[in-house]
């Protein structure tokens, strides 16, 4: 016959209501995932929203004058009353000493404060020492 009818004793009879009362929990605990899942993504939202609203921030730096340039590179800092790209410009001019005293304070007072600068100059320096071997 069948087995259907045998009281399996590792099973128990529940009280009333005990399901429900399961069911609810089991809602709660899809309710608290959903949330967690939900908050970890406005989290990334939000920080790809800071993310930009720092690139548009890197891209109107403020002068010493307190006047903006627009349009500039991201990355690119103003120290000294001159930007990075300037002074990657004209940085073998500022090696060959042919740029004017102000450009000149400009740029060591960009140096001092840039360390990316820095590194590009000191590049530029190796090249030129390895040049005249």
């Amino acid at each position: 016959m069948s087995n259907i009818h045998k009281h399996d004793e590792r099973w128990k009879v529940c009280q009333p209501g005990t399901l429900a009362e399961l069911a609810g929990l089991d809602r709660r605990l899809q309710r608290r995932q959903f949330l967690k899942r939900a908050t970890s993504v406005g989290g990334l939202v939000g920080m790809g929203v800071i993310g930009a609203w720092m690139l548009t921030k890197v891209g109107n730096e403020s002068l010493d004058n307190g006047s903006t340039v627009k349009g500039t590179f991201p990355g690119d800092r103003m120290y000294g009353g001159i930007l990075c790209s300037k002074l990657k410009a004209q940085g073998q001019l500022f090696l060959d000493g042919k740029l004017s005293d102000s450009v000149v304070a400009q740029i060591e007072i960009h140096l001092a404060e840039c360390f990316s600068c820095k590194d590009f100059i000191n590049s530029l320096r190796e090249v030129e020492d390895s040049a005249d071997v």
